[in-house]
């Protein structure tokens, strides 16, 4: 119990000795600067180094972006455009090939990936696609209740069923 006065002594000592502190901070601050122009350019300041840093974040994002859009426009162009079709032809070539030394002559270079996808694909088509079979017949029966007396218009006896 001693210990908990204790601590509550030293917290309220230290909230009177802050706020003692603030209201100092602000007297002199009313002392200093009476008009707020200060704390006015101080916040002006803080608004234009964040805006200024975005503006700088946005400006390299920018220059980035269109360095990549300048490069693949230069791929694109008629002078190197079939050497990236050749690059693109080569690497089909070099994959089928690599195919068909890994398994065989009897694949003929096609892809095992193709096939196991359409398996997976008719597969999920298959679930998806299947329901159960009903026989169509309610088998829900209604009952009297105390929660549809009203509805019913029925009041003698709520217990009874129809």
């Amino acid at each position: 119990m001693k210990r908990i006065s204790l601590t509550l002594a030293v917290l309220l000592t230290i909230a009177i000795n802050s706020q003692a502190l603030n209201m100092q901070v602000v007297e002199r601050l009313k002392q200093d600067d009476p008009h707020g122009f200060g704390i006015t350019v101080l916040c002006m300041g803080v608004v234009f180094l964040c805006l200024a840093l975005l503006f700088g974040f946005f400006k390299i994002f920018g220059y980035f972006a269109d360095r990549q859009n300048k490069l693949k426009a230069i791929a694109e162009m008629e002078p190197f455009k079939p050497i990236v079709q050749t690059g693109k032809k080569l690497n089909e070539v070099r994959h089928a090939t690599s195919n068909i030394l890994q398994d065989g002559i009897e694949t003929k270079g096609r892809d095992k990936e193709i096939y196991i996808a359409v398996i997976a694909l008719a597969l999920k088509q298959y679930l998806d696609d299947e329901h159960d079979v009903e026989s169509g017949i309610l088998t829900i029966k209604p009952h009297q209740t105390a929660w549809n007396i009203v509805s019913t218009g029925s009041l003698e006896n709520p217990t009874t069923n129809q």
